[in-house]
């Protein structure tokens, strides 16, 4: 399941000092450079056969060029701002069930897309050998083992199934 680690926008001042998301964009008109915080703001699934949903469509008798991204989930702002930010192209649409960016711009896309879900596997990764590794550590003994069982019941005889003993019964 390769997911894609999403990002908020912030910006760097000279100055060193951050700026929020929402005044990146300003910023970044200013020459500021935008970098990445690590929240996950959205996500874009993979397809059946496990490629990035990311397609060029053409309209208006091929004249009207276009980059669709589909299949994603979470802060659709956050993803258009990314979008915005990667493709260096300030036309991106919102439309039901998919994102327009005007222009052919699906190299940059699937890249972007690409090495967000590696540093996110990367992280995963790491993540899930602290886990291995902590329950390992830690194994517990299953209660069954720790007890011995009882071999006899009350009366000194093998346990019996209950189905047995209405057997006896009814034979007598």
């Amino acid at each position: 399941p390769a997911g894609v680690r999403a990002c908020t926008v912030a910006a760097v001042t000279a100055e060193g000092a951050t700026v929020p998301a929402e005044g990146a964009a300003v910023a970044a008109a200013s020459g500021v450079a935008a970098v990445a915080s690590a929240p996950p703001a959205f996500k874009v699934y993979r397809s059946n056969y496990n490629e990035l949903p990311v397609y060029h469509d053409y309209k208006n008798g091929r004249t009207r060029r276009l980059t669709l991204v589909r299949k994603y989930v979470g802060d659709t702002q956050a993803l258009v701002r990314e979008l915005v930010r990667v493709c260096e192209q300030p036309q991106v649409y919102v439309r039901t069930g998919r994102i327009e960016i005007k222009g052919l711009h699906k190299d940059k896309v699937v890249a972007y897309f690409e090495s967000s879900a590696s540093e996110l596997d990367t992280r995963l990764e790491i993540l899930a050998q602290a886990r291995l590794a902590t329950a390992q550590a830690r194994v517990p003994t299953p209660s069954h083992l720790a007890m011995p069982r009882d071999t006899k019941s009350s009366d000194g005889n093998p346990p019996s199934c209950s189905m047995d003993h209405d057997l006896r019964v009814s034979a007598k």
